[in-house]
């Protein structure tokens, strides 16, 4: 049973089981919460959304959220010291400052750390209560990835949802189910829906 979670963490990077043990024992370091990677703590319900949900956030699932600008410095120093490197599978090392988003864009606190994709941002906020989108979802009718996703971890909601609207994401069948809901019907709080595949089709 070890080994198993040990291969399963190594999907995130190679020697990410003896970071994390690392990290654990050096707690103390740092001032705020270290969570990641990611993917950690998401798991996906139906597996036939497997192509469609990793379009949608596969390329965050190696990454950590740190709370200020020392605990981001003391993470980067830890994970050079093990030698990190992130999976092939996903993009390159992101960290992530804050705590919960507010959806503010004056807030953005960018991250010096390069990554291979824009997200390399998050909005800070002072608490770290679960955000309520029930208000900002679209009818019921639609499954969203919010939907499909078991999260462990309130800041990791909050980020997935700051960052790719996932509570605002559908997901469809087929590219023509996609297309005449987005196109033609355009519901209320839809911003963009994937299909089976994984393809993404834009609200116009």
């Amino acid at each position: 049973m070890k080994k198993q979670k040990e291969n399963a963490l190594r999907t995130y990077g190679d020697n990410i089981p003896e970071f994390l043990n690392a990290l654990e024992a050096n707690r103390r370091l740092f001032s705020g919460e270290v969570v990641g990677p990611i993917g950690r703590h998401v798991r996906l319900k139906d597996q036939k959304w497997r192509s469609a949900i990793e379009a949608v956030i596969g390329n965050l699932l190696s990454n950590f959220i740190v709370q200020n600008w020392q605990d981001e410095k003391r993470l980067k120093e830890m994970l050079r010291k093990y030698g990190w490197y992130p999976s092939p599978h996903f993009s390159s090392l992101s960290i992530f400052r804050g705590s919960l988003p507010k959806r503010n864009e004056a807030d953005l606190v960018p991250s010096s750390t390069p990554s291979s994709s824009s997200d390399n941002a998050i909005v800070t906020r002072d608490n770290w209560t679960p955000l309520d989108v029930r208000s900002a979802k679209p009818d019921r009718r639609f499954t969203t990835a919010l939907d499909q996703l078991e999260i462990g971890h309130p800041v990791i909601e909050a980020m997935l949802i700051d960052i790719r609207n996932i509570e605002q994401t559908i997901l469809l069948g087929t590219f023509d189910e996609a297309a005449k809901v987005v196109y033609r019907e355009q519901p209320r709080n839809v911003m963009c829906a994937f299909i089976l595949q994984g393809a993404k089709v834009y609200l116009q």
